[in-house]
């Protein structure tokens, strides 16, 4: 195998591993489109540009500084949560001792001690969700707090939007957040109207 040969296989590697990294990493299509072509049909010139331009490397080192910072933070929060559990219920009745390994996972994976002066009532499916949670959103006296991923706009949606708006109006604190992508029945109209209200 002489020089040249040794130079393509190696500037082909080269080219492969730098349009893999524009396609894994650069957000924008178009931005994406356009180093791939530059780096594609302007031999060596593209590829040292998008190395020296196309990488943010101070937006990198100061994102990893950040996940440093999460990370000790968030364990510190793990730690405060298992000391809470342990304070706030000092005494544990026969129903938590029962379920002293649930309780455990709940502190210990999702973070969620337990309280007390709360009650729970496990609804299965729609049907038995929906009349309970819109009776329990037209009983709101002080704060309303709901959280989507997936929102329709159906008949359901509607009256909750609907029953969301007068509670506004009676001076109940009501923050609803859904997310974007899951919940795309709610039209701007719809959004304009929760946010007047």
């Amino acid at each position: 195998m002489n020089w040249a040969t040794l130079a393509i296989i190696i500037y082909i590697a080269l080219l492969l591993v730098v349009c893999i990294h524009i396609i894994s990493v650069t957000k924008h299509t178009n931005k994406a489109l356009a180093y791939l072509l530059f780096a594609v049909f302007i031999p060596a010139i593209g590829i040292g540009f998008y190395l020296l331009f196309g990488i943010n490397y101070w937006t990198k080192r100061r994102y990893n500084k950040k996940s440093v910072a999460d990370e000790e933070i968030l364990q510190q929060i793990k730690k405060d949560i298992v000391c809470y559990n342990e304070a706030a219920v000092p005494y544990k009745d026969k129903s938590v001792q029962q379920h002293s390994e649930l309780e455990a996972m709940l502190v210990r994976d999702l973070g969620s001690p337990l309280t007390k002066n709360n009650s729970i009532k496990l609804l299965k499916n729609g049907e038995e969700k929906f009349p309970e949670l819109l009776e329990a959103i037209a009983n709101a006296k002080h704060h309303i707090h709901l959280e989507y991923y997936i929102f329709e706009l159906d008949d359901i949606g509607t009256q909750m939007i609907d029953l969301l708006i007068q509670k506004s109006k009676e001076g109940v604190e009501v923050r609803f957040i859904y997310d974007d992508f899951g919940s795309r029945s709610i039209k701007k109209e719809t959004e304009k109207k929760l946010k007047e209200a």
